[in-house]
């Protein structure tokens, strides 16, 4: 991830040969902290209109949480489209392809029980 201001950053996430542009931070205590996450299994979200929109880009609102493997004061980082308006509030938003995004995570899970990342900052 690269920095482009203060509050936010752009980069790409990547598993698997995929690549998907991807932003964190603009919003709340801005991007979400360098470190490893355990990612957790993706699922979809029930659309409800003024509490999912953030979630969704295109056909559906959906969540993979991350949990910090490390000490920090920051909780409720997930990786999710990045619907709405443009940044997150420490989670990743995913900024295009965000439902192939959903499948290809998922598909990591049938193969792994454990999937970690690891989130850096230049």
């Amino acid at each position: 991830m690269v920095m482009i201001d203060n509050n936010q950053a752009q980069g790409i996430l990547s598993f698997n040969d995929k690549e998907y542009i991807a932003v964190t931070g603009g919003f709340g205590k801005g991007p979400l902290p360098s470190g490893v996450y355990q990612v957790n299994k993706p699922y979809k979200m029930k659309p409800e209109k003024g509490k999912t929109e953030a979630f969704q880009r295109t056909e559906f609102p959906w969540v993979a949480k991350l949990d910090p493997l490390f000490e920090t004061d920051r909780s409720g980082l997930y990786i999710h489209p990045d619907g709405n308006l443009p940044g997150t509030q420490g989670c990743i938003g995913i900024l295009e392809d965000d439902t192939q995004c959903f499948y290809d995570l998922n598909n990591l899970f049938k193969n792994n029980k454990q999937i970690t990342l690891e989130v850096k900052f230049t």
